[in-house]
């Protein structure tokens, strides 16, 4: 995807990690972080709550400081 490699790139100018936040069932946006290199490393349990509704979020992190 074009905008997380922008933000990617960008960020391997000043950071050494990038973490985001997803809901666990948008695996229409955790396929392509995965793609980019993001790893999964934890679940925060009933992170949103929308009308009552309750999600959760997986946490996903990028190493950039092994990148290249």
């Amino acid at each position: 995807m074009p905008l997380i490699a922008a933000v990617t790139a960008y960020a391997e100018t000043c950071v050494d990690d990038v973490g985001l936040s997803v809901e666990a069932a948008n695996h229409g946006a955790i396929r392509p972080y995965e793609a980019a290199g993001f790893v999964p490393y934890g679940i925060e349990l009933r992170a949103l709550n929308i009308a009552d509704v309750f999600y959760d979020e997986i946490l996903m992190n990028l190493d950039l400081s092994r990148q290249g």
